[in-house]
């Protein structure tokens, strides 16, 4: 099963609609279509917080420094974590989040 949290469903819509980011960014009625067509996969769900995530998160923050602009990635290795999922990211910089199980689609 896969997971999709709150913040890379906004930021799939900020991204994919940013006119800086490609050269015809969607409009933003088809990414969301988009995420709703995803959404609709019977594999996909959305990822729930849990009662549990502050404290993983602040372990995570406090063991790694992590914060200021790394603070989404800090949230979304503490729900990762929290829901013993696997975090799919080409970002290489989830590596150094202790206890995140993370895997690169392009590896």
């Amino acid at each position: 099963m896969k997971l999709i949290a709150l913040d890379v469903r906004l930021d799939v819509l900020r991204k994919s609609t940013d006119p800086g980011g490609f050269p015809r960014p969607l409009a933003a009625d088809a990414a969301i279509a988009k995420l709703g067509t995803w959404l609709s996969l019977e594999d996909v769900r959305l990822l729930r917080e849990q009662a549990t995530d502050c404290e993983v998160l602040r372990s995570l923050a406090s063991e790694t420094g992590t914060a200021g602009k790394l603070t989404t990635d800090a949230r979304l290795a503490a729900l990762a974590t929290g829901h013993a999922a696997i975090l799919v990211s080409c970002d290489s910089g989830f590596a150094r989040l202790k206890g995140l199980r993370c895997e690169n689609p392009q590896s």
